[in-house]
């Protein structure tokens, strides 16, 4: 797959999409930390990362066997290979290193991350999947409650979309 592209107005529709995450609670499949974070690369994008898993879980459980189906699979032959990860942090590293392979993403120092980028960051319970916010100086994750803000000083990695 060819490397994806920001369309013009991606500062509006990032808005928008951190805007919607903040009036949706947390559920596992739709608005967890890493539909979230696919859902505003589309936004940006009108690619989704997410497609080969989206719709397929409805539980922290499911989330990490859907995951995990989507890790050991070989992009190349439809094989699948004995990924042996049961830490949904490992897990979720893994499904960004795929991702943003596959989508051409290139890894950037986490600190460098700018409005719009997908970083794998540190919360209180556990790595979670978030996109730069507008301010530039936090990222986005699904919540609870909707969306929490993360300092960028939280970063583990970072890739910049488009």
């Amino acid at each position: 797959m060819a490397q994806v592209r920001r369309k013009t107005a991606w500062p509006q529709l990032l808005r928008l999409a951190i805007e919607d995450g903040g009036s949706r609670p947390f559920f596992w499949g739709e608005h967890d930390c890493c539909m979230f974070a696919c859902n505003a690369i589309e936004s940006m994008t009108g690619v989704d990362p997410a497609k080969p898993f989206r719709g397929r879980y409805k539980t922290e459980r499911g989330a990490l066997l859907a995951l995990r189906r989507y890790i050991n699979r070989d992009p190349e032959t439809g094989q699948f290979d004995a990924w042996e990860g049961r830490d949904m942090g490992a897990l979720l590293t893994a499904v960004a290193e795929r991702i943003t392979s596959k989508l051409e993403m290139p890894e950037i120092a986490p600190l460098t991350a700018q409005r719009g980028d997908v970083v794998l960051v540190s919360t209180a319970q556990g790595p979670a999947l978030a996109i730069v916010d507008m301010t530039g100086r936090f990222a986005a994750a699904a919540a609870a409650d909707g969306i929490a803000r993360i300092p960028l000083g939280d970063t583990i990695r970072a890739w910049r979309v488009g």
